[in-house]
């Protein structure tokens, strides 16, 4: 099935995509209507990107549910936090993933936690966003591991990375930190960014040109 995200990407087409905000519950008869309608609509959304524990909130993970989309004749995004697994879970999430045929990771560090079953969870934040897009470029090529004197590798998997930035901060030195941030993002291997929600349009075009300055213009910013 065609990755319309990355086509997109590469011929500068535009494309409706939709963040779905998964519920806790297995039950998610309303995003799978939302799913369902955009199926049958042939100008409509074709990309549906969704959420990994938003909000530090308890949620159904993006994996139990891209199968759906990918049933539909959507593409798929699957979020990718480290704020709940250590470096192991990650990966093997990333291998879930590619067993699925899911392409598309967005790469986050994710929210703080909120009140879970008795009480709040611990985060773990073993893998901050930089260190899940170096990981992901690592499982392009295939992850090398050390099994007593062996050494092994794992299969490679063409992902394609993303990653997150605010450009809507007020003041100079946390709008700076986000673009030192975004820096780092970048050189560890993120192929388009996804800005924060927010309808500041100065800011977004200060963003830009920020960008072309630091010649990081050719990584496009949904």
């Amino acid at each position: 099935m065609e990755n319309v995200l990355r086509s997109g990407l590469e011929s500068g087409s535009f494309v409706y995509a939709a963040e779905l905000v998964l519920g806790r519950d297995h039950d998610q008869s309303a995003v799978e209507t939302f799913v369902r309608d955009a199926s049958q609509e042939p100008n409509g959304i074709k990309i549906i990107s969704a959420t990994d524990l938003p909000g530090g909130n308890v949620a159904l993970p993006p994996e139990a549910f891209i199968s759906y989309v990918a049933e539909h004749g959507l593409t798929s995004v699957a979020h990718l936090s480290g704020k709940d697994g250590n470096r192991s879970s990650l990966e093997s999430r990333l291998h879930s993933l590619a067993r699925m045929g899911s392409e598309n990771i967005l790469a986050l560090t994710g929210d703080a936690h909120k009140d879970a079953f008795a009480g709040r969870a611990k985060p773990v934040y073993d893998l901050d966003s930089v260190l899940i897009l170096t990981l992901i470029d690592q499982a392009r090529r295939g992850v090398e591991y050390r099994m007593g004197p062996r050494t092994l590798q794992t299969t490679p998997f063409d992902f394609l990375a993303g990653a997150v930035v605010s450009p809507y901060k007020v003041g100079e030195p946390d709008q700076m930190m986000q673009y030192y941030k975004l820096h780092l993002k970048m050189a560890a291997g993120a192929q388009f960014i996804v800005t924060q929600l927010g309808y500041n349009l100065r800011k977004l075009w200060e963003l830009r040109q920020y960008m072309v300055r630091e010649g990081l213009g050719h990584v496009p910013v949904i």
